[in-house]
């Protein structure tokens, strides 16, 4: 048996090593996403079955005829709340939900457009209406093209892109008019380093009255201005609120959603 591996060919290895190499880049082009999730998928029965054991959902209150189930996505990036958590409310909720994503990168735009129950904003969630600087760089995972508002997130991209202007909304005010306060709203924060600004802003109007859930990705250590007591401080003013930071993907969601996210 030892003779016949010796008697392998080198060009046949060559070549297995070649397709192995083929097969991986495969896997992590932009297009294998088209394969795995394409950019008008709707959410189907698998979806469905991921948010079956949803914590979050069982944590809804029951549907009635004067509250709206509404999703508010700042940092939307793919579309993964909208296809997930819309999944969730369609089975609860068929004809009262709705979900809101704001995504000033347009690179994402695709993923977010042809979305049931959606609306697609490409506005960047901020503290005013107007427009801001934008970094977009491309950060440790390659070809992920992340943006911020903020240079002092962007400092830790060893490859830095180019600033663009980006329209803004003031996203407190922006709830103040769209929300009822007989509304479930589900508010989820993902805006890479720009989170406590529009926390503070929030507070300032009082918008956080409006809020029943809350997801907030914290930055700090990414930024070369904030640490964790910083963090601790948005909690605090959440605290007072009755509200603290939970997931809104189970990890089934957040596995698929990661996979998804590093092609």
């Amino acid at each position: 048996m030892a003779d016949g591996f010796q008697q392998i060919h080198p060009l046949v290895v060559l070549a297995c090593v070649i397709i192995v190499v083929i097969c991986l880049e495969v896997i992590h082009s932009s297009h294998f996403l088209d394969v795995i999730l394409p950019p008008d998928y709707k959410g189907g029965s698998s979806v469905r079955r991921l948010a079956a054991d949803s914590v979050l959902m069982r944590s809804f209150p029951s549907n009635s005829s004067d509250r709206r189930y509404i999703v508010v996505d700042c940092g939307a990036n793919r579309g993964d709340v909208a296809r997930f958590v819309g999944a969730q409310l369609a089975t609860i909720a068929p004809g009262s939900h709705w979900t809101y994503s704001f995504e000033p990168n347009l690179h994402y735009e695709p993923f977010l457009r042809n979305l049931e129950h959606h609306t697609y904003v490409p506005k960047a969630c901020w503290i005013d209406h107007g427009n801001h600087e934008y970094y977009v760089a491309k950060c440790a995972r390659g070809a992920h093209k992340a943006g911020s508002l903020l240079k002092e997130k962007m400092h830790s991209c060893k490859h830095r892109n180019k600033t663009k202007m980006v329209p803004t909304v003031d996203i407190g005010q922006w709830l103040i008019e769209h929300v009822n306060v007989t509304d479930f709203l589900l508010f989820r924060l993902n805006v890479e380093g720009a989170e406590y600004q529009v926390v503070d802003r929030l507070h300032k109007l009082g918008a956080l009255k409006l809020v029943d859930r809350i997801a907030v990705e914290y930055h700090s250590r990414w930024m070369s201005n904030k640490n964790h007591n910083d963090d601790h401080r948005v909690n605090e003013i959440l605290a007072q609120y009755g509200l603290s930071v939970q997931a809104f993907l189970t990890s089934d969601e957040m596995e698929l959603a990661e996979a998804l996210d590093d092609t």
